[in-house]
């Protein structure tokens, strides 16, 4: 199961460090890294179940820097 978390990451990782390095506006940087974001993280859904500690971790650690960058 932490296997399946720390992909959930990475991948969120990449997607966030991919709107931040291309040259879009905030609302494309935004929408690039919510697509992605959402794609993996609903993915894992399905299959684990993700405590309110691990999802705030992933939400503050990730996807608010994202947010922040766009």
């Amino acid at each position: 199961m932490s296997a399946i978390r720390e992909v959930v990451h990475e991948k969120a990782r990449v997607a966030r460090d991919l709107s931040k390095s291309r040259p879009l506006t905030p609302e494309l940087s935004a929408e690039l890294f919510a697509q992605k974001r959402f794609g993996a993280f609903r993915f894992s859904a399905a299959l684990i179940e993700w405590s309110q500690s691990a999802l705030g971790g992933l939400q503050k650690k990730i996807w608010v820097q994202a947010y922040e960058n766009a």
